[in-house]
């Protein structure tokens, strides 16, 4: 399988099989490594295009093994090559020290996500790269977009969390929690979740399968990475505030929106500022009935792979 030079096998024991190269992506600059998959083109040639794929929080890729599989496995491009990049310290067993005077987890993630935007750009620099991005993932697509104009194609956003994050059903019923005692607490708590057995996870989650409820078991079972996930948190509902209509706007062309119809993290009347600022091409927007959390099911992973390979097509 042919690996980009930025890439790094990962550590000993992390290593999983999966339908990609299992890798890691060092971030020196930033005291830290982020998990990363690559899919390479199926035509063995260098890619044309390379989706760069941003999770959502946590920021656990394997999450969306099954939808970034779909994805590939349905685009008509032969040189289509998929990159998805974890958010630091989000990942169980991986190296991350928040540099001294950073302010916020969050600001990192967007910091770590244009290193890897402007590496795929060093290593294939006649490639088209499509920003795919999930929840709060979308924000950083945007910061990416608004640091480096020429450096994305388009820009797909799923589920985006894009105003007003605190404001929403979610954002208050949770708030308290991204509070540094509670999250403190929480954190801690991942010493019991370790305990936890594989088969009581299942029972909590039964529609989950198999191989999401193992990666929620080693989430759970690492404080560091709740306490890293809750951190991000926390800059999320800080910088996640008013839409940025202006950008949005001026790269409405290049910018397609998948929305679900009931979403605490995005509900109806955030979708309704979304959607009322700027007038979308009706093509451009695809509204439908699963979870915000789309990624966990394979039904919905599959459905999701769909529209996206579709919208990858028309490049």
């Amino acid at each position: 399988m042919e690996v980009p030079s930025f890439l790094r096998p990962l550590p000993p024991g992390l290593n999983k099989s999966h339908p990609c190269f299992n890798a890691c992506f060092p971030h020196p600059n930033l005291n830290g490594d982020a998990h990363a998959l690559w899919w390479p083109t199926r035509s063995k040639e260098d890619p044309e295009i390379v989706l760069f794929f941003t999770p959502g929080n946590p920021g656990l890729i394997e999450f969306y093994l099954d939808f970034l599989s779909e994805v590939r496995a349905r685009a008509e491009s032969s040189t289509l090559a998929i990159l998805a990049h974890a958010h630091l310290g989000h990942t169980p067993g991986l190296r991350f020290t928040p540099p001294v005077g950073t302010t916020t987890h969050f600001s990192l993630q967007v910091d770590s996500a244009v290193e890897a935007l402007d590496a795929i750009h060093a290593e294939f620099p006649n490639a088209k790269v499509v920003s795919v991005s999930h929840s709060m993932g979308s924000w950083i697509a945007a910061e990416m977009l608004k640091q480096r104009p020429d450096g994305l194609d388009r820009l797909v956003m799923m589920t985006p969390t894009l105003h007003h994050i605190l404001d929403t059903p979610n954002g208050r019923r949770l708030r308290w929690l991204f509070y540094s005692f509670p999250r403190e607490v929480v954190s801690y708590l991942g010493a019991l979740g370790a305990l936890l057995p594989t088969a009581l996870l299942r029972l909590l989650h039964p529609s989950w399968p198999a191989h999401q409820v193992s990666v929620l078991r080693r989430l759970v079972g690492s404080p560091r990475t709740i306490l890293a996930c809750l951190s991000t948190a926390r800059g999320e509902m800080q910088l996640i505030r008013e839409f940025p209509d202006a950008l949005f706007a001026a790269n409405r062309a290049s910018i397609r929106l998948f929305f679900a119809v009931d979403d605490d993290w995005v509900p109806a009347a955030t979708r309704g500022v979304i959607l009322g600022r700027i007038s979308w091409p009706r093509q451009n927007v695809h509204v439908v009935d699963m979870p915000h959390s789309w990624s966990i099911r394979h039904e919905d992973s599959a459905e999701a792979g769909e529209v996206v390979a579709r919208w990858l097509d028309d490049l």
